[in-house]
């Protein structure tokens, strides 16, 4: 039940943000992690006790959603929900803060 309330959720912020651009009025760009992806390194590493594998921290964008078992992807900014093979691999739909070097 739980699933299907943040799916509906998920649903509901993306109509809200449709309706928004309807009149022209933007989220803010501020809480975008500037690069390609819809995420930054947060500089915390460890290693998994169970595998040994290497982990490294990551912030995610705010407006970047996963819906687990569907494997779709919500961008909240833009107002997407769908499968995106891009923005199931975190990258960037919005084409916001790319950085200098796309600008």
């Amino acid at each position: 039940m739980t699933d299907k309330l943040k799916i509906a959720w998920y649903y509901i912020e993306v109509l809200w943000t449709k309706v928004l651009r309807l009149f022209n009025i933007r989220k803010s760009k501020a809480p975008i992690p500037e690069g390609l992806y819809c995420y930054k390194f947060d500089g915390t590493t460890g290693i998994d006790e169970k595998t040994g594998h290497t982990w490294f921290g990551t912030k995610t964008c705010k407006y970047y959603r996963c819906i687990e078992p569907m494997s779709d992807s919500v961008c909240t900014y833009v107002g997407f929900i769908g499968w995106d093979m891009c923005l199931c691999d975190q990258c960037k739909i919005c084409g916001e803060n790319h950085g200098k070097d796309y600008e």
